[in-house]
């Protein structure tokens, strides 16, 4: 595993305690990891597939709406902006 900046390292702690699915991506859209409810999703395992290239990871994740037909929309990144004890 490369060597991140504690930003992805607290992030990915804050994701192992949370019940639901989260996705870390680095600024290119690799997937860096996913916890544990978001294994359901991917039904693979994040120590079974790694990290991912982004040209490969929404290949694997295909949307599909409560009848499980396939959405053709295009999946979007949301930025999230990280705010520290101090920061506005």
């Amino acid at each position: 595993m490369p060597a991140y900046g504690i930003e992805i390292i607290v992030n990915r702690q804050l994701a192992d305690g949370l019940t639901m699915p989260v996705f870390i991506t680095d600024t290119v859209g690799n997937l860096l990891f996913y916890n544990t409810p978001a294994e359901d999703t991917l039904s693979e395992r994040f120590e079974e597939t790694g990290e991912m290239p982004v040209d490969m990871w929404p290949a694997i994740l295909k949307p599909v709406d409560k009848f499980a037909n396939l959405c053709h929309q295009r999946i979007c990144h949301v930025p999230i902006r990280q705010c520290g004890i101090g920061t506005r």
